[in-house]
């Protein structure tokens, strides 16, 4: 068994035809007929039933087509690593977002994804956390940025960066001259606008909350980063979030950051595979473009 003998295969189960596989692959048909034949010996087997209406393949026949997938895609993946030509690199990737990084992040990756992989395919899902983990756990995310993520056997996690947590308040509320930062403290005295639970965030403050023996009032559970912010701007209360919340949205023109410390409060940015690892050198070069990217976005200052 060889590789032409394995394209042969591939091609004539592709087409349902000796003459049309022969003709994709410049053969004559006694020759393509004559691989298949040498190949079905080899294996024991038969590959494809023939009949006067055509051929398809058997049982035997779709066992070996799904294995014949794997085996070149491998050899194609052999090819684009040690060729290094990223621009042939096919099939699909999907990335999954919590909100507050998608809309900082989605555009320029999309944008440096067609420009660096242009025949793959890109699915970008924006969720919050753990439905981020629930769909990576279930094989339906490749890769994920997120927030704190929980802890997992099944996963594998690779701290970038931290972010520090700001008070995110209208700037008529408290004022052009406000304080750049507030204290922990303070929080109890503020109508706090929160994502509901679970979130990492919110969890993160009413840990340390717990700690200090404070407690503080949500006046509204918002989950949408948007919504949010309109009800900040509107003066109907505050939230916690980190900048990216309030990057490239105009609202760092109508919103004031305060950074929360006594103590600050820091949340993890990480990158989520699954044990196992990138599958494939289109993820683990999506993997790395989405890292550069990330840092760049998340280092920027807020503009305004």
């Amino acid at each position: 068994m060889n590789l032409d003998q394995l394209l042969h295969f591939a091609r004539v189960a592709e087409y349902g035809s000796f003459t049309r596989a022969a003709l994709s692959l410049d053969m004559s048909q006694p020759a393509i007929s004559r691989s298949i034949r040498q190949l079905e010996v080899e294996l024991r087997r038969n590959l494809f039933h023939r009949h006067g209406r055509g051929i398809h393949l058997t049982d035997e026949g779709h066992r070996l087509r799904a294995l014949v997938a794997k085996i070149f895609e491998q050899v194609d993946e052999a090819r684009d690593i040690f060729t290094g030509d990223s621009s042939r690199l096919t099939g699909r990737v999907t990335v999954g977002l919590p909100p507050t990084l998608g809309r900082i992040l989605a555009v320029p990756l999309v944008q440096a994804f067609q420009a660096e992989f242009p025949l793959a395919r890109l699915s970008i899902v924006e969720g919050l956390s753990r439905v981020l983990v629930d769909r990576m756990l279930g094989d339906r995310v490749d890769i994920a940025l997120l927030y704190d993520p929980p802890p997992s056997s099944s996963l594998q996690v690779q701290p970038l960066c931290t972010q520090s947590l700001y008070l995110l308040s209208a700037r008529e509320t408290v004022g052009a001259q406000a304080p750049q930062s507030v204290a922990f403290s303070a929080l109890p005295q503020q109508r706090l606008i929160l994502p509901s639970q679970p979130n990492p965030i919110r969890m993160l403050v009413e840990a340390e909350a717990t700690r200090k023996g404070l407690s503080f009032e949500v006046g509204y559970e918002v989950d949408g980063v948007e919504a949010i912010l309109r009800l900040v701007e509107k003066g109907v209360g505050q939230t916690i979030g980190t900048l990216a919340m309030i990057r490239d949205s105009g609202a760092h023109e109508s919103i004031v950051a305060q950074r929360i410390v006594d103590p600050a409060i820091d949340c993890v940015v990480s990158f989520v595979t699954p044990q196992r690892g990138p599958r494939n050198q289109l993820q683990t070069q999506t993997l790395e473009l989405l890292q550069a990217l990330t840092q760049r976005a998340l280092l920027e200052p807020v503009r305004g």
